[in-house]
């Protein structure tokens, strides 16, 4: 029951990733969103900080 990925990001309203602590290919993710035109809320940490631009491509949080 898959969908294809343009098709679910289409369905966010922003996207939200949870790093856990995994610090690896979460920004995949963020690029694929970007792509969509979905905004990231994510940690202000790790490759997050390069990547958002708050206010403009998402918002960026000190804590989860």
């Amino acid at each position: 029951m898959a969908i294809p990925t343009p098709q679910f990001f289409a369905t966010l309203h922003c996207l939200l990733p949870v790093n856990g602590g995994a610090r690896e290919n979460w920004p995949r993710a963020g690029l694929e969103a970007f792509a969509a035109g979905v905004p990231v809320v994510a940690q202000n940490d790790w490759g997050w900080k390069e990547m958002i631009e708050p206010g403009v491509t998402g918002l960026l949080g000190d804590c989860d």
